[in-house]
């Protein structure tokens, strides 16, 4: 099945109107004027203290989904923030990861006090979250790592001295172990509220370091304190010499308690010895918090894997990716989004944007900084407050100043940033402003910038900013009234990508508009086009779920394939027939669409046919 080329030929439509001559109307800097002023206004008492008020009422009483809801509404449009409000979200997302174990709110909060820490190296404090957070997600050496630098600022701090002497053991720091506890419990406001934890932990760093003395005086008052935990294995594995090295041998025991010992004395062997993984036992609820610390570590070990200290290129790579997927999920139900998922979409590409490593210099890799600034703008210019929409004229701003050799040689789908910036000026000037004479000029320069800067050769991956210029070019000549030039740009879009339902909602636009709709001639025509886009949009969407069925082999895997194909085609030959009213019959629509819909029935009897031997 093919659609005509009657959308690829360019049609010389014969109604022309003149389009009133309009100025340009604000200048580039008064616009830098208008978006500060509006990003101003963010920062302004009014708007944030009765956000601030609720974020923390919110944590405080543990309500940590809502306590993110609300920092997002005003983090989501102040990226550049790392104040109070950014570090209660990360605590937040912090505490959600402890209670769910979800990735997700891991990769945010690290994000959050990374992004902290950039901005204010010197507090104390945003080390000491980030180090909660690894130990939290037991990445001794990354905890102890942020312990440590938070006691290098500030030596005497007691939360700091209780992270390493919690991570330190298992970050192998033995010596820093017994400092650290040592100075916990030295430290004028220690209340001593768990000594048996701390005796227990003294005693497994002494006994790893060789002071048998010590470590057997410390195990003897944590067992003092907490008779219990005489029957425990970590104390038996002290009994049994189980805190010196031995090199495991090939097999491990095979009692539970003996493969313990055999693995920790293992552990204690410089570089860890040969074990790839720690048993982790859950006889002892002693034990299980060691046991997975330790496994874990020595995952690391063998993988040689770890969290740098800064986000890389990887982690902008996937925030721009995770909040793309979610922003097509949402799309392509056709819904418009809730103002709750809104804020998190921008909250993620804030993320990516705060990147320092997100941008590259290799050709053929994306600048994850400037794409997200891009979509970031799309998203505000979606909101429904105008002083929100404005703060999209910011983004261009970063993309315009972005210099030309870190994209010179670069696909338009890696960056761009040259084009995009053209399109949010466009937008702004379009959907803010009312200034369709000046959108026209903005789109036009992105057009031009393509043609010259990145050639003529379009790639696929290329394709939608290519189409997107024409679609909105045509949707603000509509607005001018001059219907003959908006509909070359719609069709021209077509042409690259027959599937736009932008394009298409377009024309539909130019259809209604009184410069075409009280012209019967020209209602003709366009009506024309409309019918065509939608019929061929039919075309192309059967087509393309056949290559996809084609691509299938075996019986098993071609049957699922073919009852996806079957729902496919059923679903489209839906949309075709609901066009059945709006075809006028002994035209070309009509003998194009008679010959489309009996062609997806054919399809459709095929598929069936197919089926049926499933």
């Amino acid at each position: 099945m093919s659609f005509p080329n009657y959308l690829t030929i360019l049609i010389v439509v014969t109604f022309l109107f003149l389009a009133p001559a309009g100025v340009l109307g604000q200048t580039y800097q008064e616009m830098d004027a208008e978006a500060g002023a509006a990003a101003q206004r963010l920062w302004g008492g009014a708007f944030i203290d009765p956000i601030g008020k609720k974020v923390t009422a919110e944590f405080d009483a543990g309500n940590y989904a809502k306590t993110i809801e609300e920092a997002n509404k005003f983090l989501a449009y102040a990226p550049e923030a790392h104040g109070g409000i950014q570090l209660i979200r990360g605590r937040a997302h912090m505490a959600l990861y402890t209670s769910t174990g979800d990735s997700k709110h891991f990769a945010k909060a690290r994000a959050d006090f990374l992004y902290a820490i950039q901005n204010k190296p010197e507090d104390v404090w945003n080390r000491l979250y980030l180090g909660n957070l690894y130990f939290a997600a037991k990445l001794g050496l990354e905890a102890d790592r942020e312990y440590s630098k938070a006691l290098a600022m500030d030596p005497a701090s007691l939360p700091a001295l209780r992270g390493k002497a919690a991570a330190a053991y298992f970050a192998r720091d033995m010596q820093g172990c017994v400092n650290a506890i040592q100075g916990v419990m030295a430290h004028p406001e220690y209340k001593k509220d768990n000594d048996a934890w701390y005796h227990l932990r003294l005693g497994q760093c002494y006994a790893s370091l060789g002071d048998k003395a010590n470590a057997k005086q410390n195990f003897e008052k944590a067992v003092a304190m907490q008779p219990g935990w005489k029957a425990s294995w970590v104390y038996m594995a002290f009994a049994k010499d189980g805190y010196t090295c031995k090199p495991a041998g090939r097999k491990s025991p095979e009692k539970p308690f003996d493969r313990y010992v055999h693995d920790l004395r293992a552990y204690q062997c410089p570089g860890g010895g040969a074990i790839s993984l720690f048993t982790v036992e859950k006889e002892d609820p002693n034990l299980r918090d060691d046991g997975l610390f330790h496994e874990n570590e020595f995952k690391r070990v063998v993988n040689q894997a770890g969290y740098p200290e800064s986000l890389t290129y990887a982690n902008a790579r996937w925030l721009y990716g995770d909040a793309i997927f979610w922003l097509e999920s949402a799309r392509r139900q056709g819904k418009p989004f809730e103002m709750k998922a809104h804020n998190e979409y921008l909250e993620v590409l804030n993320h990516a944007i705060n990147t320092e490593a997100g941008d590259s210099s290799d050709r053929n890799a994306s600048d994850y900084r400037s794409l997200a600034r891009y979509e970031r703008a799309k998203l505000l210019l979606a909101h429904p407050d105008k002083q929100i929409k404005i703060l999209a004229w910011k983004e261009q701003g970063y993309l315009s100043n972005i210099p030309a050799a870190r994209y010179a040689g670069k696909s338009v789908a890696n960056n761009g940033a040259d084009v995009k910036s053209r399109i949010i000026r466009g937008r702004v000037y379009s959907e803010v402003k009312g200034n369709h004479r000046a959108a026209v000029q903005e789109f036009d320069a992105a057009a031009n910038i393509l043609k010259t800067a990145y050639g003529t050769t379009a790639t696929a991956t290329d394709a939608p900013l290519r189409a997107e210029i024409l679609w909105r070019k045509g949707d603000a000549l509509v607005h001018l009234g001059e219907v003959d030039q908006a509909a070359v740009a719609l069709l021209d879009s077509l042409k690259i990508i027959p599937i736009n339902p932008d394009a298409i909602e377009g024309l539909e636009r130019l259809r209604i508009s009184p410069s075409v709709s009280e012209n019967p001639p020209a209602a003709a025509k366009v009506y024309e086009f409309v019918m065509m886009a939608r019929i061929n949009a039919v075309s192309v969407r059967v087509n393309q779920a056949y290559a996809e069925l084609a691509t299938y082999r075996g019986k098993s895997g071609l049957c699922s394939a073919a009852r996806t194909f079957n729902d496919i085609v059923t679903k489209e030959h839906g949309k075709l027939t609901s066009l059945a009213g709006s075809i006028r019959y002994g035209t070309k629509v009509g003998e194009h669409y008679t010959n489309t819909l009996n062609e997806v029935e054919n399809v459709l009897k095929a598929a069936s046919s197919g089926l049926s031997r499933c």
